[in-house]
């Protein structure tokens, strides 16, 4: 047997030994990293569909109840306007009896608030504990316009009403990353047919 062949059979040195192992590890770090940051990446558009979905919905509940402000018989249509919150009269049920609604931003606790009022005796009375409509709010604002569409502040001018909502996204499991996913805004314009008749 000659040299060669014998050094051919003695195996790897240990040299070569650590290289091979720092190599492999180096590969399995990159791999973990990579499969790490897909996770991430996975999780975040998850949190931000879900955010999404949130925002849509609660936009759409908002707008079915303004969009029936006014549904006669009632004195008052718009009670009170604000910046964070409207209230406003209908008769949504169809009992001849108005009912009092109040749709409230709370930036205190991030939740937007579903009051209601039923007609007793001539006078509005709780119809319970107020309704959660959503949280992890950042903000809601609340635009009011007249038949020209120009900005107004006066309840008797009021045809249109414009929500803006901002909301945060909500952690998926134990994972939040608001950098990666960011707030989501979405707006939306209800024309409220009852308070545009007769204007």
């Amino acid at each position: 047997m000659s040299r060669k062949t014998a050094a051919r059979l003695k195996g790897f040195t240990l040299i070569e030994m650590l290289v091979g192992l720092i190599v492999f590890a180096i590969l399995i770090g990159a791999m973990s990293f990579v499969f790490i940051y897909s996770l991430k990446m996975a999780s975040a558009s998850q949190v931000r569909v879900r955010t999404q979905e949130d925002l849509r919905a609660t936009l759409d509940y908002m707008s079915r109840f303004i969009r029936r402000a006014g549904i006669k018989p009632v004195e008052t249509p718009i009670e009170t306007i604000g910046e964070n919150s409207i209230t406003f009269q209908s008769d949504i049920d169809g009992d001849s009896f108005p009912e009092r609604f109040k749709i409230t931003f709370d930036p205190n606790t991030s939740t937007i608030m579903l009051e209601k009022w039923t007609m007793t005796g001539g006078n509005f009375v709780s119809a319970g504990e107020p309704e959660i409509v959503m949280d992890g709010v950042q903000s809601l604002i609340f635009e009011y316009y007249s038949t020209s569409n120009m900005v107004t502040q006066n309840p008797d001018e009021i045809t249109s009403i414009g929500i803006r909502l901002t909301l945060y996204p909500k952690p998926s499991g134990s994972y939040r990353d608001d950098n990666m996913v960011g707030q989501l805004t979405g707006s939306t314009l209800v024309f409220c047919p009852n308070l545009a008749l007769g204007k």
